[in-house]
């Protein structure tokens, strides 16, 4: 049960982590150019 849990919060962390550098590099990337 811990092993489940350990990774649905990493499933969770890394689409959130995903989502979040995605956003900011496509802001990133627009104020570079």
């Amino acid at each position: 049960m811990y092993a489940l849990w350990v990774g649905l919060v990493l499933v969770m962390v890394g689409l959130m982590g995903e989502f979040y550098t995605r956003r900011h590099a496509s802001i990133s990337w627009s104020a570079r150019r």
